[in-house]
């Protein structure tokens, strides 16, 4: 399968798409999705044409294809740590990224299901009021447990911050995105469109502020995805 670099164009003499499968497949993609700055908050998602977060399987899983979790890794290693909602992570069963940390934000301390495996220092919980249940679930998996201020709408972007972590991939859910939007404080937006119609009813972003933005980065696969990065216009 080849991802062919639309926009912007690549130098001349440069090529223009990569083969998944031959060398320097991931190195390519590293530069093309480099971070928009020193210290950025990114939002990685995906959706069918007609706009929703979730395929036939009431997951992700089923619109994305081996070009979109490539692309997906890039994001990943450009990022310091990859962060998503309690419920997305019940949902899509998250799985540890392999070479980044996986913040998970709670408001409630409920993750049901959610049960990674213990492995010290890869998986952070932020959760503004910890329950005992919640900091007994991070001892026994080697999480570190982040809290702030419950009255700052975005006091979890400042503990992962101060705890080190200054670039910033969301993959969601979708309240979390448009959270994060309506709040300004998203850098740019990563969103993969999967050639298909799901009519699966949940909007990748439901925001409450219409926000105009400029098409910043565009990929396309053999398969029809388009692979879109989009900041505001503003800047």
């Amino acid at each position: 399968m080849r991802i062919r670099r639309v926009l912007p164009p690549v130098p001349d003499g440069e090529p223009d798409l990569v083969r998944l499968g031959e060398d320097g497949v991931a190195e390519r993609l590293d530069g093309w999705l480099e971070g928009p700055s020193a210290g950025w908050t990114r939002l990685n998602l995906v959706a069918s044409i007609d706009g929703s977060a979730r395929g036939a399987d009431g997951t992700s899983e089923s619109l994305t294809n081996r070009a979109d979790r490539a692309i997906l890794g890039a994001l990943r290693r450009a990022a310091d740590v990859v962060l998503v909602g309690a419920e997305t992570a019940r949902r899509e069963r998250y799985l540890l990224p392999k070479r980044r940390p996986l913040a998970v934000l709670t408001r409630t301390g409920e993750l049901g299901d959610f049960d990674p495996a213990p492995s010290e220092g890869r998986l952070i919980l932020l959760c503004a009021d910890p329950t005992t249940a919640l900091r007994e679930r991070a001892d026994r998996w080697g999480a570190r447990l982040l809290s702030g201020d419950p009255a700052d709408p975005l006091w979890f972007l400042e503990a992962l911050r101060a705890d080190g972590h200054t670039s910033i991939v969301c993959e969601g859910g979708p309240a979390l995105a448009a959270h994060l939007l309506d709040a300004g404080a998203v850098d740019e937006i990563c969103l993969t469109i999967a050639p298909m119609l799901a009519a699966a009813g949940l909007p990748v972003l439901p925001v409450a502020t219409p926000q105009p933005m400029s098409l910043s980065g565009l990929l396309a696969d053999d398969e029809g995805y388009l692979y879109c990065r989009w900041t505001r216009r503003d800047g």
